[in-house]
């Protein structure tokens, strides 16, 4: 699922048997092939690692641990092992404590019109409280696999009226992009394409509708659409290298390399694909400590799962680990054995697990996460 140029939701914790007591627990690691030093605080409801260079050479980078998923891409990071036992007491010996606590949160702020936790997701930049409180709120619905819920939640939200300002549009293109990830944990695929389609019938050329664009041309590659995609892909990529450098979202464009990818080996084009993917693979990662930015290797997963090549994603995952992952990697969680994968992806991960040899600082998780892993379904 795309989430404006794809990103991963923020959201925090929250004690419902009582407040953590205010804590920091500090080590070193070493983060993106870098001597790091590492501070998780854990002050009340709030829980936030921290991550600098051991020389100062840059500032703090911020991770927000909101719900289970946050906590398991730690929980698995080898490097972290002295956060493990502080997440543990915070989040239960299966996070679903951490659940629970992220659910009443965020319900909370839902009610009240306000944020739980900071919120630095490109997807939510410009957004106004309100609906960053609802984002935040269907994140931890969908943590805790209450899928119908949240659909109920967005679909009323999604009637209310708008009019027809940015602020407007950005509010609906967030709704849109929300019930079209809970449709697809829903394995309601049909109805999930529907929503992308009207999202952009209403907000047509603008830029919000060509995230959207992009947004359903991936999900016609992973599903098999592959003519359509294509041709959905490439006007989209021609819109986009006519915007404004400014207006672009960093790390976007191999996005929409690997979605072009996917649609031409999907068509029996593979040299053009992967003559593609070698160019995504050498694209340079832009970072900021200010917002997350996608990653560029979370679109290499990705795209890889769509173009059925078990080996290639497996190098993905090596590559990753070799080179000292990011803070809260999807390699973490997808390398993971028991990963909740969609059903049209499982083959290709099951055949990548077979030639891929787990290494260090990958852990993998004890069966006691397994029901975390799987949104407890």
């Amino acid at each position: 699922m795309i989430r404006f140029f794809t990103t991963v939701a923020a959201c925090v914790v929250v004690a419902c048997a009582g407040p953590v007591a205010a804590e920091e627990i500090k080590g070193q690691a070493i983060i993106a092939g870098v001597p790091s030093i590492i501070a998780l605080d854990i002050d009340d409801d709030l829980a936030t690692l921290r991550h600098r260079p051991a020389d100062n050479s840059a500032g703090w980078s911020r991770y927000v641990v909101h719900g289970p998923r946050q906590a398991l891409a730690l929980l698995a990071d080898e490097r972290l092992a002295f956060l493990w036992p502080a997440l543990e007491r915070m989040g239960g010996d299966d996070m679903s404590k951490l659940r629970d606590q992220s659910l009443e949160r965020t319900r909370r702020g839902w009610q009240e019109g306000r944020l739980t936790a900071p919120n630095d997701e490109m997807a939510n930049v410009g957004l106004s409280r309100r609906a960053r409180a609802l984002g935040q709120y269907v994140d931890a619905l969908m943590d805790a696999g209450q899928w119908e819920a949240a659909l109920e939640l967005l679909t009323s939200e999604r009637k209310r009226e708008r009019g027809t300002s940015t602020l407007d549009h950005l509010e609906l293109q967030a709704i849109i992009r929300d019930t079209a990830q809970v449709l697809e944990g829903l394995k309601q695929t049909e109805r999930e394409l529907d929503v992308w389609r009207q999202g952009i019938q209403l907000l047509g050329d603008s830029p919000f509708g060509l995230n959207l664009r992009l947004s359903l041309a991936a999900r016609l590659a992973e599903t098999g659409h592959y003519a359509e995609s294509l041709e959905i892909s490439e006007a989209a990529r021609a819109t986009f290298l006519k915007t404004a450098p400014a207006n672009q979202v960093p790390n976007a464009l191999p996005q929409f390399d690997w979605i072009r990818a996917c649609a031409l080996k999907g068509l029996g084009r593979a040299d053009e694909a992967n003559a593609i993917m070698a160019g995504v693979a050498d694209a340079e990662q832009v970072e900021s400590r200010r917002i997350h930015l996608p990653r560029i290797r979370d679109h290499e997963q990705r795209a890889y799962q769509c173009l059925r090549d078990p080996e290639g994603l497996a190098e993905v995952w090596s590559r990753d680990l070799t080179q000292s992952p990011a803070i809260g990697s999807e390699t973490f969680l997808l390398a993971q054995a028991s990963a909740e994968i969609d059903v049209l992806h499982r083959p290709t991960v099951d055949a990548a697990h077979a030639v891929f040899t787990a290494a260090p600082p990958l852990r993998m998780l004890p069966d006691r996460y397994s029901a975390a892993q799987h949104a407890w379904r």
